[in-house]
């Protein structure tokens, strides 16, 4: 299978397993989308609102507006950090694809998406690997970005450093109120990256 075959498989796969789940009634945010690969999936979607956080800038900031036609208005040009220090927005889904082993403290992430946003929905993927953590963030400023928060988490102390498996991240979420409806890899799917997808929804019974 060539590789353009792969990436064509790897996007379908992606769509049917998580993010078909998107409602068109739902607000979304994306964090980290890169240049638009899975923004252009949830765009199949037709949410009602779908708004990004992206730090890039320059040429990868602008083939990210140029691949999905996504609005200034749509894309809050900074790191997820820089955006939950200013927003308190809530939305129905969180997108987090590709980004958690980007970070030195990937827990404490989590713990804003679920405390700020308060979605009913997140979708999660993650590099599977003994240690996740495959390159610090230098957008994030290291640990000064982390230092720059009025918080020292919200809920319990940050921890720099770590990384998530997919156990772990299931186990953080669940926690908090979360069921996993979905939790599959990339194995036979998009071998050059063996990532873990994770569907979470709000779970009712736990009241």
């Amino acid at each position: 299978m060539s590789e353009v075959e792969q990436w064509k498989l790897y996007n379908e796969w992606t769509y049917d397993n998580f993010f078909s789940e998107i409602k068109e009634t739902d607000s979304v945010l994306e964090l980290g989308p890169l240049i638009g690969f899975h923004t252009e999936l949830i765009q199949r979607r037709k949410p009602k609102i779908l708004k990004v956080v992206e730090p890039n800038t320059g040429d990868a900031l602008e083939a990210l507006k140029v691949k999905t036609s996504l609005s200034d208005n749509q894309i809050y040009n900074g790191t997820a950090n820089d955006y939950y220090k200013e927003h308190n927005e809530t939305f129905d889904t969180v997108v987090c694809c590709g980004l958690l082993y980007h970070l030195l403290a990937p827990e404490h992430l989590l713990e804003q998406i679920v405390n700020r946003s308060k979605p009913k929905r997140i979708i999660i993927s993650n590099l599977e690997t003994k240690d996740s953590i495959v390159k610090y963030n230098t957008r994030e400023d290291g640990r000064e970005a982390f230092a720059r928060s009025d918080d020292k988490g919200i809920t319990k102390p940050i921890r720099y450093g770590v990384s998530l498996s997919a156990d772990t991240t299931r186990g953080m979420l669940e926690s908090v109120g979360y069921k996993c409806l979905r939790n599959l890899d990339t194995v036979g799917i998009w071998d050059k990256y063996i990532y873990y997808w994770q569907l979470y929804e709000v779970n009712n019974e736990m009241g």
